[in-house]
């Protein structure tokens, strides 16, 4: 008997279309007009919104492979250089 193929879910490529099918129903609502982006030449799952003054290309990007999450970056402290004050007697001097 021959073993039957296993086929593996993609589940980001699922993920993709079914958010891509809300954004597009979304932005009919809104009335906008949204074409499938391979008819443009643009990979599986891109969209084409017709803006009022040009067309938007709207692509799902999932996180490379082995990573499921995005992780925001932790914010850095700037570190802030204090001005030592100067004196008012400098500043005239200079401006003389």
């Amino acid at each position: 008997m021959a073993k039957k193929a296993i086929k593996k879910v993609d589940f980001k490529k699922v993920e993709k279309v079914s958010i891509m099918k809300v954004v597009s129903e979304a932005l009919r609502s809104a009335g906008y007009a949204v074409e499938d982006g391979e008819d443009f030449g643009f990979t599986s799952g891109t969209v084409v919104v017709k803006g009022e003054k040009c067309d938007i290309q709207l692509k799902p990007i999932s996180p490379k492979a082995g990573l499921e999450r995005y992780e925001a970056l932790e914010e850095e402290e700037e570190e802030v250089e204090e001005e030592t004050p100067v004196e008012e007697a400098e500043v005239e001097a200079e401006v003389e």
